[in-house]
């Protein structure tokens, strides 16, 4: 019954585990044939083939029915005794982790229902003079040593995991005293030693009661040592420098001239852009080659997804920093990032500190999505009774928004961020200036200066054909004449070049001098007189 496949807790306080349903279903068969045995000594026998489709039942089938109702056996399970059809006078024991250990704190019966022998196992009575080690790690924005307070004690710590720490222990009633871990580690299996580090060695050792830090929730940990419910959600994540182009310009879309009575012009821009210019994109590209080196925090949870990852890319990437580990790990998450910015290094960090990193500085980005999925927890011993109390105080925070508020105040509320938003907004909506059109203008005053030439020679060429009309009249007189015509914008008088007609030109038109004919004399005092 132990081989049966169960939660894999093979020893309970040193006693053999079996799983409750294989423990029933022992029992049940047991009374069976315990039924049968009776039955057998009183009765003859007589087995048969029974149809599932036959409405005739078996003969013996009503009194081995009541042999099984009235059998009483000691099974796995305890007395196993029947009451119409009903198992009676039977208890469920009520098991809890205190401890280390499962104990019982109470049992249930059929006929009293739930007793409770341990309240203090559900209902935790705790009072503001309990004051509870809390075991940390200094890391920005999380938990930060103040600049220049020479203080002691709680007071010189701040940051959002110091400020969740205050509002958890206001609702749920407790001192706190907080302690930074000695080897500024997490902690992480050493499977040549069978040891572990860090804060999680910490609370196995119980030399802290609680830890609140940026540390992640894994199996290895969750294996040693108790967490919260999550109070927040992350990932892994790619931090590099993408150097930027910004392209600024303007082009023209359309210039149209329609010539119908006026014409219309429209002139449009193409707006700003930016555009990411990155050597890689994703984890992929960053696996496929070895001109970037790229490495993660030594001794986190980061390295150790890299390390037990059974992705083949994941793989071949922790292959790549375990033969470089001596350059490529980081002992700090802020190492990590100036070698970042110092160029030609990807980082890869949790997706939080990857955001604080990249909203105060406008040279670092994100490559590529989340690599995992996970959160961070308070961490507890193993069966300490402070965990549910702490997860409820968590949930309850975050359904309240307390947690989003502390996320704001220490992730964009600081006064350093960078102005990427503002820049990226203005590469997406900045409209273009004098200096980026004004080739538009010149060509617009080099067009009116050609038309204005070309006006003028026009206007020269035709007042010298028509004073060839004319006789006696000068080219300066005729173009007078016309620029005064030009000026009389309302003038109703008729354009000088056509008042004038060569005669001899005109095929169905007979001169004769002007003593012959009555005429009109023209400005001049010229008589012409036609006869058609």
């Amino acid at each position: 019954m132990q081989k049966l496949p169960h939660s894999g807790l093979d020893f309970i306080n040193g006693q053999p585990y079996i799983q409750t349903q294989s423990a029933l279903m022992f029992d049940s068969v047991y009374t069976f044939a315990a039924a049968l045995v009776e039955m057998n000594r009183s009765h003859l026998l007589t087995p048969h083939n029974i149809s599932c489709a036959a409405e005739d039942p078996w003969d013996n089938g009503l009194s081995l029915y009541n042999y099984i109702s009235s059998a009483s056996i000691n099974g796995l399970t305890g007395r196993v005794n029947f009451a119409e059809g009903r198992r009676n006078k039977f208890q469920i024991d009520l098991l809890k982790l205190k401890r280390d250990k499962i104990q019982k704190v109470g049992f249930w019966k059929p006929e009293v229902g739930v007793n409770i022998t341990d309240p203090t196992a559900f209902y935790d009575v705790h009072t503001a003079n309990t004051t509870l080690v809390v075991m940390t790690r200094e890391e920005k924005p999380y938990v930060m040593v103040k600049n220049g307070v020479n203080k002691t004690g709680n007071v010189r710590f701040e940051g959002f995991c110091i400020d969740l720490l205050k509002a958890i222990a206001k609702q749920v009633g407790f001192q706190y005293k907080i302690e930074l871990v000695p080897d500024n580690m997490y902690g992480v299996y050493n499977p040549d030693t069978n040891t572990w580090n860090g804060i999680v060695r910490e609370l196995m050792e119980r030399r802290a009661d609680l830890a609140v830090a940026s540390m992640t929730i894994n199996y290895a940990r969750e294996s040693v040592i108790d967490f919260t419910k999550p109070f927040m959600n992350l990932g892994i994540g790619i931090l590099f420098k993408a150097t930027s182009t910004r392209i600024v310009g303007g082009i023209w879309w359309f210039f149209t001239l329609i010539i119908i009575s006026s014409y219309t012009a429209n002139l449009a821009a193409f707006l700003t852009v930016e555009r990411m210019i990155t050597p890689i994109e994703s984890a992929s590209d960053l696996a496929d080659q070895t001109d970037i080196s790229y490495g993660t925090l030594e001794g986190g949870s980061t390295m150790t997804f890299f390390r037990d990852s059974k992705i083949s890319i994941y793989q071949k990437m922790w292959q790549y920093m375990e033969n470089r580990r001596g350059t490529v790990f980081v002992k700090t998450y802020e190492n990590g990032i100036k070698r970042v910015i110092e160029g030609n290094y990807a980082f890869l960090m949790e997706s939080t500190m990857l955001d604080y990193a990249v909203q105060r500085d406008c040279n670092l980005t994100q490559i590529g999505g989340l690599l995992d999925s996970k959160g961070y927890g308070i961490a507890t011993p193993k069966g300490s009774p402070w965990r549910d109390p702490l997860s409820l105080a968590i949930l309850e925070l975050q359904e309240k928004g307390i947690i989003q508020i502390l996320y704001d105040k220490w992730w964009k509320n600081t006064g350093d961020v960078c102005n990427r938003d503002e820049k990226s907004k203005e590469s997406k909506a900045n409209a273009l200036g004098v200096e980026n059109i004004g080739g538009v203008f010149v060509v617009l005053l080099c067009g009116l200066a050609l038309a204005v030439v070309v006006a003028i020679l026009e206007f020269c060429w035709n007042s010298k054909k028509t004073m060839q009309l004319a006789e006696n009249q000068s080219l300066c007189s005729e173009m007078a004449e016309e620029l005064r015509y030009a000026m009389h914008c309302h003038t109703s008088k008729q354009r000088p070049s056509l008042n004038r007609k060569c005669v001899k030109c005109t095929p169905d038109s007979t001169y004769v001098p002007a003593e012959l004919g009555s005429g009109i004399p023209n400005a001049s005092g010229v008589h012409y007189n036609y006869f058609n």
